[in-house]
């Protein structure tokens, strides 16, 4: 049986800005399990020439395996039901936190800090733009 090969690994890729600089460095380094998780996919073919993939889950902390999910196909649907049922919360909820996971930081510090427009909720910052400008522009701020 050949070795499995990561489809995706986020630690071959450089994490770049908008601006394309690396911003690999910056990376929050979690101090306590369950903080923050990684997912990553593997490919393999069985003997028959079937190919089937694997969904791992793993805490960036202890390194442990949250979870393997095998099968033939994995779509969208079927990882984020592992999430939510992992943390035991619903598919909304999961699809939400990452709408606002590709938010810029600039948002993410003017949210916690309480500095957003009057009127910009979470529907409005959940449906905004991928690019970090185009998501400044359409709340009229300035990048």
């Amino acid at each position: 049986m050949a070795a499995c090969k990561p489809c995706f690994t986020r630690d071959a890729l450089p994490a770049l800005s908008e601006s394309g600089r690396s911003v690999r460095g910056q990376i929050m380094i979690p101090q306590d399990a369950n903080l923050r998780w990684s997912l990553d996919f593997a490919m393999d073919t069985l003997v028959s020439g079937r190919r089937f993939r694997i969904l791992t889950l793993l805490d960036d902390f202890t390194r442990e395996c949250l979870g393997l999910v095998v099968d033939t196909s994995l779509t969208a649907l079927r990882v984020t039901q592992q999430i939510a049922l992992r943390e035991q919360c619903s598919l909304r909820q999961v699809n939400l936190t990452i709408s606002l996971a590709f938010l810029s930081p600039t948002l993410v510090k003017a949210a916690v800090d309480g500095h957003l427009p009057r009127g910009v909720g979470i529907s409005t910052i959940r449906d905004l733009p991928e690019l970090w400008t185009a998501q400044h522009r359409s709340l009229g701020l300035q990048a």
